[in-house]
């Protein structure tokens, strides 16, 4: 059968009766083969199928194994963003002043500079050894001018800086007999003086020893043996302290 083939309907109902339904069906396959424009039925007749286009028109495939191809990348945390100022910026410091408190110590609370508190240790170290009591009269203050004091405050003291006391010992049976200025400024009883040596063995300076005397007043030494660092323990305390 050729291009051209065409077949009525009255002829397939009598190929039908004369040869069989598999004729029928042979001669129907012949005549749409020999038509070219019939695409799509060419596995009938075993032409290849036209060729069909997998993607839509006009569709971008994806990039292949990129995940999120063309997308922008996250910029770092925080990125861009300006450090914090660090804590507490710019805020005073901490006062060093302290109360001291020892178990030799009696009279006026000492105040006194935290960095003088290891020799404060050392003073009542000596009192409990020689079984006196410390009783203190001053210790920090502010100013120079103290009324009553027994020599002129020096104008780099120590007590301006919390390194030094002044002080009077009790010591004899209950402590009951009392050494003021003037019994340390003569002969002084063997307890009191046991005392006097074993504060000035432990590095520290007793007033008596001055040109100027100043038998009640114990020290560190601070404004001659480093100046400097009497000068920022000043600024330090008078800064920050209230």
């Amino acid at each position: 059968m050729g291009s051209g083939l065409s077949i009525t309907h009255a002829q397939l109902l009598a190929l039908q009766r004369t040869a069989g339904n598999t004729a029928v069906t042979e001669l129907i396959t012949a005549q749409r083969c020999g038509t070219e424009g019939n695409i799509g039925e060419c596995l009938e007749c075993g032409r290849p199928a036209a060729t069909t286009q997998v993607q839509r028109q006009g569709t971008t495939a994806p990039a292949i194994g990129t995940a999120d191809a063309g997308t922008t990348a996250s910029a770092p945390a925080d990125a861009g963003t300006t450090a914090s100022a660090p804590a507490d910026a710019g805020t005073k410091a901490a006062c060093p002043l302290k109360d001291f408190s020892g178990s030799n110590f009696t009279g006026d609370t000492a105040r006194i500079d935290s960095d003088f508190e290891a020799s404060m240790d050392s003073i009542n170290a000596a009192a409990v050894k020689n079984d006196v009591l410390v009783h203190v009269t001053s210790s920090f203050r502010t100013s120079t001018v103290v009324p009553g004091a027994v020599v002129t405050p020096a104008a780099k003291s120590n007590h301006m800086v919390g390194h030094a006391i002044d002080m009077n010992v009790e010591y004899g049976k209950k402590h009951a007999s009392y050494c003021n200025s003037t019994c340390l400024g003569g002969t002084l009883p063997a307890a009191v003086k046991g005392f006097i040596d074993d504060v000035k063995g432990a590095g520290l300076r007793w007033g008596q020893d001055f040109s100027e005397k100043d038998p009640v007043h114990i020290d560190d030494g601070l404004n001659v043996n480093d100046s400097a660092g009497w000068d920022a323990r000043y600024k330090l305390i008078h800064d920050s302290c209230p």
